[in-house]
């Protein structure tokens, strides 16, 4: 008897009830529009549109190729240099106070007006980002942005929070 409740004790403790969740994504639109620039004259909004901005947003969501020199310098992936095989991590800024670690995971374009080159002036980007979890460096400095932002911000409601988490 006394054997037999050891077992079904330490059967219990192996067993462990997790509930699997989705990651949080964050979905939103970009819009780029050239028409105040075109107006204003910008010579690079004449010849190009709004291509730097798409060009920038679609390097944002293609995978990292290895540096050949990353190796040699003790580089890795956790840095933002190395092999990767995955989208770069991106810090989202929505705010003073909410900064995350993300990853484009999906992206939707559609240009809607054109110049007579036919270089995009308008464009719709859709835009679907994977909030990274865990202790890594990006979400490391998040957390440190966002303890710096609670530090120095005003009294008032926020001097309450500041109190309860004993920063000042």
């Amino acid at each position: 008897m006394v054997g037999e409740g050891r077992d079904r004790a330490a059967s219990v403790t192996h067993w462990k009830l997790t509930t699997p969740s989705d990651p949080e994504t964050i979905s939103l639109d970009i819009r780029f529009d050239a028409t105040d620039r075109l107006e204003q004259g910008d010579l690079v909004t004449r010849q190009f549109g709004v291509l730097p901005e798409l060009a920038a947003l679609e390097m944002m969501a293609a995978p990292r190729a290895p540096l050949p020199l990353a190796a040699s310098l003790g580089l890795s992936g956790h840095v933002g240099l190395g092999g990767q095989q995955q989208t770069p991590v991106l810090v989202f800024v929505w705010g003073r106070f909410r900064t995350m670690a993300v990853r484009l995971t999906q992206l939707s374009i559609q240009e809607t007006e054109f110049s007579a080159q036919l270089d995009p002036t308008r464009v719709i980007a859709s835009v679907t980002l994977r909030v990274e979890e865990g202790a890594n460096v990006y979400t490391k400095f998040s957390a440190a942005q966002r303890l710096l932002a609670l530090r120095n911000a005003p009294t008032g409601a926020l001097g309450s929070i500041r109190s309860l988490l004993n920063l000042g």
